[in-house]
């Protein structure tokens, strides 16, 4: 795409990102100036689109998550009720927390050689990636003490390897939330209770630790 955009000195702004559903005729992206974009510069555009029928993991990081955060929610349902793999799913997951936690997102503009922006993607962040992980299974986790341990666990070690306040912010924003599921079950034994308030103390103070040596 930014070849193209060079070439034909355009400015792309995608519409979707991979892994999206798209339907027969919606647009894909925004080409200006239009009246450039003739059918030869939007073929030569629309080859750098693959579509198909199953999501792949290829520039899909959404995918393999995603077939994480599914295995842990059909484990923890009453059907099946398996909370180990559930589990074995969150620390999978937070392995990918801890992963990008102190990568640098990619931008979502892309610029030829001479600086000027030539192509727009859609932005990927951080907060987004970790609600990916973790919102599906909270409505469903948060009542087991194992896997809100599992998940405090992920966290506390995510936010060891996070230098960004901001991403410390997430990070903590989401372990309130998981503490707050599971205050809201009255189902848990006192040695339950006092587990997962361990753990939350270890939350706060890896997220102590992790603004002192960032400092």
């Amino acid at each position: 795409l930014l070849a193209a955009a060079v070439e034909h000195d355009l400015r792309i702004e995608l519409l979707v990102r991979p892994d999206d559903f798209v339907a027969d005729g919606d647009a894909l992206a925004r080409v200006a100036p239009a009246e450039r974009a003739d059918e030869a510069v939007l073929a030569d555009i629309g080859e750098s689109f693959v579509l198909g029928t199953h999501r792949t993991p290829v520039q899909d990081l959404g995918f393999l998550t995603d077939q994480l955060v599914e295995m842990a929610v059909r484990a923890l349902s009453p059907g099946i009720n398996d909370p180990s793999t559930a589990v074995a799913c969150v620390r999978r997951l937070g392995v990918v927390i801890g992963e990008l936690a102190g990568r640098r997102m990619p931008s979502p503009e892309r610029r030829d050689a001479d600086g000027a922006v030539r192509v727009v993607a859609p932005a990927t962040t951080f907060d987004g990636v970790v609600s990916g992980c973790l919102d599906p299974i909270r409505p469903y986790g948060a009542r087991d003490a194992d896997v809100v341990a599992a998940v405090l666990s992920s966290l506390a070690a995510a936010m060891l390897r996070c230098p960004s306040p901001a991403r410390r912010d997430v990070l903590a924003t989401h372990a309130r939330e998981w503490l707050e599921g599971f205050a809201r079950s009255d189902a848990h034994s006192d040695r339950d209770r006092a587990r997962i308030d361990d753990w939350a103390l270890r939350v706060a103070g890896a997220r102590v630790q992790a603004e002192e040596d960032a400092s």
